[in-house]
């Protein structure tokens, strides 16, 4: 499933292998097993669009508290 500010607002996302949080996500997709981050400091694209890059992990799971959307994503196994 893909998730966004729109079904996920909020939630932190965290690399568990290297326990570090994943800081300035755009979308996650917990399918594919993807993360889209923002370059720091964000930079645009001569389209408007925010330049970004995917981080690849072997399986992310989405955690969900007493909220109806996640509020929390586990990332496993980063893929080079």
């Amino acid at each position: 499933m893909l998730y966004n500010a729109q079904n996920a607002r909020g939630a932190k996302v965290h690399d568990m292998d290297a326990n570090a949080e994943i800081p300035f996500v755009l979308e996650l997709n917990a399918g594919a097993g993807w993360v889209l981050v923002a370059d720091q400091p964000p930079k645009a694209n001569k389209f408007g669009q925010v330049i970004s890059r995917r981080i690849r992990f072997r399986s992310i799971y989405a955690i969900q508290g007493q909220e109806s959307m996640p509020c929390l994503f586990h990332c496993y196994g980063r893929l080079q």
